[in-house]
């Protein structure tokens, strides 16, 4: 989370169902992400399944999580006396941690039974926080899908939004992700990055994740009519006298 100016309207903002927030305290902008497999409601103002927050909470088949997200608020103390804007990485895997911001402290505190990860920069599960690689923490939004070869999918989840690498692009993928696990496109100015499921690549050529010996293959076009070749006729038997 860091602030930034320019925040009118105190209160939780973000684009439709992604996996960022903005919430806006004293004038300040503080962004945040929900954990791995989650994306924010704002019709909950929290953390739910994709599939709860895409249909307005219609959706009943799967049981809601609806994880509160953090709450921050001015600390008058002298923590961020002559500190630099930043999250004071000191405060690694607890239950809150500060924000210092031109010598102002904003404290953050998590959900009840997450942790702040340094490392992922987000409020996350007290056995994911803290590793040298950041897994996905063990919740499942729903069943795993087992795919076909023949016929990969793409999984949307873990996906993030940003802006810096599509600023004046058109809508559509990323030439730099061609053949990799992860993949990115940009959607009006903002940057949406999905991943393949395990063992699978994006290709451009057949626009989908493909496995990593068929990720580059054009595939072949059966004409309609199969062409026909000229064949030689066998020669003639020869019979010779006894």
């Amino acid at each position: 989370l860091f602030g930034a100016s320019g925040c009118e309207v105190e209160g939780y903002f973000s684009h439709f169902c992604t996996v960022e927030f903005f919430n806006c305290v004293h004038g300040k902008t503080f962004v945040g992400k929900c954990p791995a497999g989650l994306v924010f409601n704002p019709h909950k103002t929290a953390c739910d399944y994709v599939e709860s927050c895409a249909s307005g909470g219609a959706d009943d088949s799967k049981p809601s999580v609806a994880l509160p997200v953090p709450s921050t608020e001015t600390s008058k103390d002298s923590t961020c006396k002559d500190r630099l804007d930043g999250v004071i990485t000191d405060s690694d895997c607890q239950p809150q941690f500060t924000t210092c911001l031109s010598g102002i402290a904003f404290v953050t505190k998590c959900p009840a039974g997450l942790v702040y990860s340094v490392s992922a920069k987000l409020c996350d599960y007290p056995e994911a926080c803290g590793k040298k690689e950041y897994d996905t923490p063990a919740v499942t939004p729903s069943p795993p899908v087992v795919v076909p070869p023949e016929k990969p999918d793409v999984s949307y989840q873990d996906t993030s939004v940003g802006k810096d690498l599509c600023t004046d692009k058109p809508t559509g993928p990323l030439k730099a992700s061609n053949c990799r696990s992860s993949f990115s496109f940009c959607v009006h100015g903002a940057l949406y990055t999905t991943k393949c499921q395990a063992g699978l690549l994006f290709s451009f050529v057949s626009h989908r994740c493909e496995w990593a010996s068929m990720c580059d293959i054009v595939p072949e076009v059966t004409p309609s009519n199969p062409p026909s070749y000229a064949t030689t006729p066998s020669p003639p038997a020869v019979t010779y006298p006894p």
